[in-house]
């Protein structure tokens, strides 16, 4: 796998006193995120979301193939994103990862916080059924 970063002004600052973060990083991952990948990735990932002010990019556009072990190291730089604040956006996902992302989400969050049944109060409930009604 190979990872280009889009790191623009970052070269050209780097020895200045008064450079700072990139607001921005792209990662642009070729190739496949799988389980002798996705280790490596993630490290470069959780670096570039440390390194950002504000957000990370991840475009998937030259990725071939991302396995379940792909799927966990996104996964993971969403928490680590979320953690700092920050936004991790992924970008070109194919519709069949797009799928699995979604089902490895849904479980990590039954695993973590349990099932998710959306409930509001009564008084909510009595309100929305009054005013589609109408």
């Amino acid at each position: 796998m190979t990872l280009t970063i889009d790191r623009g002004a970052i070269a050209s600052g780097m020895g200045d006193p008064l450079f700072e973060p990139p607001v921005t990083l792209v990662l642009q991952p070729t190739g496949e995120l799988n389980q002798s990948t996705s280790s490596g990735f993630q490290t470069q990932l959780e670096a570039a979301i440390a390194q950002a002010q504000e957000a990370v990019i991840v475009d998937l556009i030259w990725v071939e193939q991302v396995d379940r072990h792909g799927i966990c190291a996104l996964i993971n730089g969403l928490v680590k994103a979320n953690t700092l604040g920050k936004i991790l956006s992924i970008q070109s996902m194919s519709n069949p990862v797009r799928v699995a992302f979604e089902q490895e989400w849904t479980r990590q969050q039954e695993l973590n916080c349990g099932g998710w049944d959306v409930q509001f109060e009564q008084g909510l409930e009595l309100f929305l059924s009054h005013h589609l009604a109408a």
